[in-house]
């Protein structure tokens, strides 16, 4: 121990200070590490958000923003991103914890019908991830598992990364979008994922143009409200569901009503009474959809050609009632949805 002696012949120990002057020391440390850390960050972030909004090579801006290696989903090997040299590319963007069977199940036959057609297209997985767990991993390998199409190596993205990605293409609460961007990396179409869900292939090439002479007016400004609307705080996950009809056969409008009708009855008395199932006509017609959405917001957990899809799980009620308390309607609605598209129910 150090001490210094004054004139009055008292001590003063100096350890303490010492001790006290290493631990300013340290935190400065740390604090000056986090902050190149965080200054390296926000430069890599200008510096990406500086390339030109229309790059003329959309490998450039896949090297700018996410690395430089993709996974070829068929075959499991690690390619160089220059494959997507002179492509059109359909930028499937996810959380992984925020993504289902049923949009792997969606990109299927669109996977399969761009490659007939004479100007190349791929597709790209671009799972975002800000903390990776065990489960995420689990849930990773599973879906990467569903996908014959490329996905994006090097995860998790930096800080600067997942705010680009959140800042420019995952303003809609984190669900699955689909980016369309063509051959000189101009994006024509921000988010084509709900005109596939409805038309399929028959949305080709998934263009913004393509929307307007396949979806209804009224339709697209629905659309286009929710992707300019801001994520201004957290995911609501109420209990209000509403089956949105447009422009459905007046048959198959009463027999949504008959069934609504069971199902309303059914939770008010047997299930969460809170739970509220609403019904809105949208235009007439005997060609047009049906969409099961969530909360206030309207968030789509199913998408029916015609309504007949989702009439099917309305029909097998009996079979999924008994779940609704433990799982949600939602969830116990899409697990039935799911069975019947794959074939494992009666």
């Amino acid at each position: 121990m150090y001490c210094l002696s004054s004139d009055e012949d008292r001590t003063l120990e100096l350890s303490p200070l010492s001790e006290k002057m290493n631990r300013t020391r340290n935190i400065q440390e740390t604090l000056e590490e986090e902050f190149e850390q965080q200054r390296v960050e926000v430069d890599k972030y200008w510096k990406t958000t500086e390339l030109p909004e229309t790059p003329t090579k959309i490998v450039e801006a896949f090297k700018a923003m996410v690395g430089s290696c993709i996974i070829h989903g068929s075959t499991k090997k690690l390619l160089s991103i220059d494959v997507l040299k002179n492509k059109n590319v359909l930028l499937f963007i996810s959380d992984v914890m925020d993504i289902s069977v049923e949009e792997i199940s969606i990109l299927k036959p669109i996977f399969d019908g761009i490659r007939d057609k004479d100007d190349p297209y791929k597709i790209v997985w671009i799972p975002i991830v800000e903390h990776w767990t065990d489960d995420m991993q689990a849930k990773f390998d599973m879906l990467q598992s569903k996908m014959p199409w490329y996905i994006l190596q090097g995860f998790p993205p930096t800080v600067a990364d997942i705010q680009i990605m959140k800042n420019e293409y995952c303003s809609l609460k984190n669900k699955p979008i689909v980016v369309v961007i063509n051959p000189q990396g101009e994006v024509v179409h921000p988010n084509a994922l709900r005109m596939i869900r409805l038309f399929g292939m028959k949305a080709f090439p998934f263009t913004a143009e393509a929307e307007k002479k396949i979806m209804p007016e009224g339709l697209r400004s629905q659309v286009r409200g929710r992707l300019n609307m801001p994520n201004s705080g957290p995911r609501q996950d109420n209990k209000n569901y509403t089956f949105k009809c447009y422009g459905i056969a007046n048959t198959l409008e009463a027999e949504f009503t008959h069934h609504l009708h069971i199902i309303r009855r059914y939770l008010a008395s047997n299930s969460d009474p809170e739970i509220r199932i609403n019904m809105n006509l949208i235009g007439a017609g005997n060609s047009g959809w049906v969409e099961l959405c969530k909360g206030t917001h309207g968030d789509i957990v199913a998408v029916g050609d015609q309504g007949t899809k989702i009439l099917n799980v309305l029909e097998k009620f009996d079979y999924w009632k008994n779940s609704v308390n433990q799982f949600g309607f939602d969830i116990c609605f899409m697990d039935c949805y799911e069975r019947l598209q794959a074939g494992r129910l009666p």
